[in-house]
């Protein structure tokens, strides 16, 4: 067994149900508001949108797939941009978590003055079946936002490859390997020995290359940088319910014991109030288009 958490273990709460562990629940929906509140991930939400130009797309109706659409909101605003070209289109976001797709349909339900030209379909889909659910080379544009990272990326671009088509684009926010400094040697000692490695410099840096491998080449390339302090970081966990679940699986694993991981916890949550510990991260816009 390896002797620190594994990034499956983190990203398994986005499975249906994998939010309820150890006797927590992460509410998903407040997660992503929260995340969404940072003037910082706005930015690079904004420029995604801008670096898109669906409004200026002129060779008849755009098909566009978001992997991992959470709340929907992304979605939504793509279709209000593809909406101001002439021919429109069609938006299709999926998620595996059911949750997501529910909050997502019902949003769209009260959302006004949707674009005429455009339709928006919410679907329950794994990114690895892609092409079995949606077909070969269906879409102009498949976006997905800091979502690899919790997939198979092999698996999932040669998927996304086979639903592009020609000249197909793939949009991507994913981020590189950052650190994390904290006064508290103990918070910061514990926090590197356990918590999952980035090998080759993180999602964001490995899709740099990977693509490639996938009949995609990058055209746009765009780096952002991301520091969060202690109150950053405690306004996107609320009441610390993730770094407990952190707890949870260190003692679930046998890494520390019940006393360690509360010492953690405490003293972790103590830096954050006190400005004590930061983190600091690389997000990677990249625009990869699909060869002939």
């Amino acid at each position: 067994a390896s002797s620190r958490l594994e990034g499956s273990e983190f990203s398994s709460v986005w499975k249906d149900g994998g939010n309820e562990r150890f006797g927590m629940k992460l509410d998903l929906v407040q997660h992503l508001l929260k995340q969404r509140e940072e003037p910082q991930w706005t930015k690079c939400k904004a420029r995604m949108l801008d670096t898109l130009a669906l409004h200026s797309h002129v060779d008849g109706p755009l098909s566009i797939l978001e992997i991992g659409t959470g709340l929907g909101i992304d979605a939504v605003a793509m279709a209000r941009e593809l909406g101001r070209s002439y021919h429109g289109g069609r938006v299709v976001g999926i998620d595996m978590n059911s949750s997501m797709i529910t909050y997502a349909k019902h949003a769209l339900d009260e959302e006004k003055d949707l674009p005429s030209n455009v339709k928006i379909e919410f679907v329950q889909c794994d990114a690895s079946t892609l092409s079995q659910h949606f077909g070969i080379a269906r879409f102009d544009v498949v976006r997905s936002d800091i979502t690899l990272q919790h997939v198979n990326m092999d698996v999932v671009l040669a998927e996304i490859s086979r639903v592009l088509k020609p000249h197909g684009r793939l949009a991507t926010l994913e981020g590189s390997a950052g650190s994390f400094v904290s006064r508290d040697e103990l918070v910061s000692t514990v926090y590197h020995k356990f918590t999952p490695s980035s090998p080759g410099g993180g999602t964001g840096a490995q899709l740099y290359f990977k693509v490639r491998e996938h009949g995609l080449s990058v055209s746009t390339f765009e780096t952002f940088s991301v520091f969060n302090n202690g109150a950053s970081l405690a306004r996107q966990d609320p009441g610390w319910v993730k770094l407990k679940g952190m707890g949870a699986m260190l003692v679930d694993r046998n890494l520390q014991t019940r006393e360690q991981a509360d010492e953690y916890i405490e003293r972790y949550s103590a830096a954050a109030a006190n400005d004590q510990l930061f983190s600091t991260g690389t997000v990677m816009l990249q625009i990869a288009t699909k060869k002939e």
